[in-house]
């Protein structure tokens, strides 16, 4: 228990490990479970939340993801009892087809008045792993994904997601899911998708309850053999001697940071059967993958690409964060540029120990962020006719004599900012969406008009 408190020191002590192979697995404590208090009272403080739905298109192992948010608000026992439906529910083990549903510990977990993990061997978690794959593009689930929010009591003083002593306590602004955590509830086939942090910055995951988590990554030694992957617009070579393009070319066509829109998905079997003659040839050896359960964290490390989805019910919660050994790939990083709400931290204003501290009584730092919140909730442009057709924005005049000015930007959900257009194919701006039914097109406002 005493090399698990110190939270960056255990970090640190491990680094070496997490960066060669891009994830951690961390099993805390028995005593350390054991002393968490009930999350029952929590849980109960979670506002309505819209899940997205996640309607995935493609075949033989590439495939695209396009999440629209649901209309509809689910609490977290309204979402539970739509997770646990025989509509979205995982498949039963084969030698239980035609009986009764499988146990689910989640709802007692979700109740607070259990904590016992439910039977995800090894063997079903791999038979699970299957069927997930064969039937990704069948009956979208919905995610509950990025909700602002904590499980833990302030009384947790150690591994606490909310309160993790890190380098962005430096930070003089809130940025919700980098230093100040978000929750997730999920459901059989939720997916996160091929990415890396914004920043390249740590992350960390906790599953407060429920079912496990699949987890797949590529550390960042084999980084660039990946995106090259993804990104070739020249012929790839495959096992099997056809050929083919890259898997998503025309996407880093559009966008050279495009795996940061956390919408595209590829199969182990898939990066097995793409190879690229000489040193990018090992492809295949270079992936790992882990299984988290609840009351486990997971690790991700700087640079390295990660991806997964739920096995069922559960809740996690999840932040960024950083240590002195990510400095140097922060100073590094690129971000998307074709995102309105894409994470951009100047490092040198942020880290650089010559200005941490100023005379002049605040710091370069928080200089740089207090412009950097106001380019992000005000100082953009928007045409009249989006901003009166998009829900949340409306035109608004600071006092008379004065210009017009958009309101209502942050509350547009992040999902929609990375909509792609039906008609004119881009990512840029925020979308309308389609009301029929399930209907998953999208549409520039001005796209729309144009077409009639």
């Amino acid at each position: 228990m005493d090399e698990f408190r110190d939270f960056a020191r255990f970090v640190e002590d491990i680094y070496e490990y997490g960066h060669e192979a891009g994830i951690v697995k961390v099993i805390p404590p028995a005593e350390w479970v054991a002393a968490l208090p009930e999350v029952e009272s929590k849980l109960a403080a979670v506002s309505e939340f819209k899940p997205i739905g996640q309607h995935i298109f493609g075949s033989r192992g590439s495939y695209t993801q396009t999440n629209i948010e649901s209309r509809k608000r689910y609490t977290v026992d309204s979402f539970r009892e739509l997770a646990e439906s025989e509509t979205y529910r995982r498949p039963p083990p084969p030698s239980h087809k035609e009986g009764p549903k499988e146990s689910d510990c989640s709802r007692a977990d979700a109740d607070a008045k259990s904590k016992t993990d439910c039977d995800f061997s090894v063997a079903r978690c791999q038979e699970l792993e299957r069927v997930y794959w064969r039937n990704l593009t069948y009956n979208p689930p919905l995610y509950g994904a990025d909700i602002p929010g904590s499980l833990f009591s302030d009384s947790v003083k150690s591994w606490n997601v909310a309160h993790l002593e890190n380098l962005l306590d430096r930070l003089p602004v809130t940025m919700p899911g980098v230093n100040t955590p978000y929750l997730y509830f999920g459901m059989w086939k939720a997916t996160f998708a091929w990415h890396v942090e914004d920043m390249d910055l740590f992350s960390i995951n906790y599953i407060h309850f429920g079912a496990p988590k699949q987890w797949y990554s590529i550390p960042d030694a084999h980084r660039e053999r990946f995106e090259r992957v993804a990104q070739a617009s020249t012929v790839l070579a495959t096992l099997n001697g056809s050929l083919s393009t890259g898997i998503w070319s025309h996407d880093y066509q559009a966008c050279p940071e495009f795996l940061r829109h956390k919408t595209f998905i590829v199969s182990p079997k898939a990066l097995a059967n793409y190879s690229i003659p000489g040193k990018w040839r090992a492809m295949l050896n270079t992936l790992n993958r882990l299984v988290q359960h609840q009351h486990e964290f997971v690790l991700t490390f700087p640079r390295g690409y990660h991806a997964g989805y739920n096995l069922g019910y559960n809740c996690a919660e999840s932040v960024n964060f950083a240590l002195d050994c990510w400095i140097p790939f922060g100073k590094r990083a690129h971000s998307c540029q074709c995102i309105g709400d894409s994470v951009r931290i100047d490092m040198a204003a942020c880290f650089d120990s010559a200005s941490s501290d100023c005379d002049d009584g605040e710091s370069t730092a928080a200089r740089h962020l207090h412009t950097y919140a106001l380019a992000a909730s005000v100082v953009r442009c928007a045409r009249r006719l989006c901003a009166s057709c998009v829900p949340e924005t409306h035109m608004a005049r600071a006092s008379e004599g004065d210009g017009e000015y958009v309101t209502g930007l942050a509350a547009i959900p992040t999902e929609r900012w990375k909509l792609r257009c039906r008609l004119c194919k881009s990512k840029h701006g925020a979308c309308v969406q389609c009301a029929k039914g399930r209907c998953a097109r999208a549409f520039h406002v001005t796209c729309a008009q144009r077409r009639g």
